[in-house]
Parts: C-alpha cells; structure tokens; sequence
C-alpha cells in the first residue's frame, strides 16, 4: 500500500489553518481593546457594563455588585412579577433586554416581528 498520497493529504489538513490565516487589521486609533476614545459611539461598553442594564439584574442584584446572593434570591419571584409589564405572567422580549442606550433607537427600524406581513 502506497501511504505518500496519505501522508500527503494528512499534511495538507495539518497545514491548512497556517496557509489560510490572516493577520488583524493594523489598529486605526479607537477601535481596539482599551482604547477610550471611539468617536461619536462613545467609549468601549464591556459586559459589566451590559448586565448592569438588564432588567433582571437590576431587579434581583440589589447592592448592585452583580452578584446574586442567596438573600437576594428570597425574594426572586416577586421582584420578577414586576418586570412583567403587560401582566401576561410572561417575561419576554422588552421585559428582560435592556433599553437602547441614550440616543439610539432600537435595531431593526423598531419593527416587531407582529407588523411584518407573510413572515420572513
């Protein structure tokens, strides 16, 4: 049995992901990991910054350290009953996302999937 075309084929695999990859675009001022400035967008957010917006942990994390402790948990059930703003017994979609943050609207045009007409 002839192993060259073998060896051949398990060298290119092997060797693919070096021959395919690509350098990261040099840095054009503001768009890497910390750096502040980012123009009109305003300073990088990181996910602290993020989970401090969502409903549900300004709801339950409430010394804001975003740990979630056993005290806090004893009253989970009715501080989520809050969030529920239509009163559907149902947390979703604008219940739990946070808002957009100031002077952004919503992506999507604010087009809820219930104004779209044929489906998608």
């Amino acid at each position: 049995m002839n192993l060259s075309p073998l060896l051949a084929c398990l060298l290119l695999c092997c060797l693919s992901p070096a021959l395919t990859a690509q350098e990261n675009p040099p840095n054009r001022g503001g768009n890497g990991p910390g750096d502040e400035p980012r123009g009109e967008r305003g300073p990088r957010r990181g996910p602290e910054q993020f989970l401090r917006r969502l409903p549900v942990v300004q709801a339950l994390d409430s010394d804001g350290d975003l740990i979630i402790s056993e005290e806090e948990l004893k009253d989970a059930p009715a501080k989520l009953k809050t969030l529920d703003k239509n009163n559907d017994q149902i947390l979703e979609g604008e219940e739990i996302l946070p808002p957009p943050p100031e002077g952004r609207e919503p992506r999507g045009g604010g087009e809820g999937l219930e104004s779209r007409q044929g489906g998608f």
